[in-house]
């Protein structure tokens, strides 16, 4: 679990989705925000300290629940010039704790497909 802690309300859009890409990146095979499942689609909006992830409101400290390599997670985000120390130059504390059970229990409302429907026999 990943948890940032944002004291001065200094954590932007920006910093989360920087955040969820280098996770991707490093392998994580899925993870929460706050109890918000992080899918392909997901909007990460709002203002420092009024964040808001697929329309629900997250507040500090957030905590990123991941399924993925613990050191390939904790590499990305520690890398020089990465998210752990552009949170920290904002005055944000970031910790990394890993663990061998991590459960993400958080859904994802299954979006209405635009194109696909469902095949009915005439």
């Amino acid at each position: 679990m990943i948890t940032i802690r944002d004291p001065d309300d200094e954590v932007a859009v920006s910093d989360i989705v920087d955040a969820i890409q280098e996770l991707r990146g490093a392998g994580a095979e899925t993870m929460q925000i706050d109890g918000v499942r992080v899918g392909v689609s997901t909007a990460v909006t709002g203002t420092p300290g009024d964040l808001m992830i697929d329309g629900r409101p997250v507040t500090s400290p957030y905590e990123i629940v991941v399924i993925g390599s613990p050191q390939d997670m904790d590499t990305a985000l520690n890398i020089p010039g990465g998210v752990a120390q552009d949170l920290n130059r904002q005055g944000a504390a970031v910790t990394i704790e890993q663990s061998e059970d991590v459960v993400v229990d958080a859904l994802r409302p299954l979006d209405t497909p635009q194109y696909a429907s469902p095949e009915t026999d005439d």
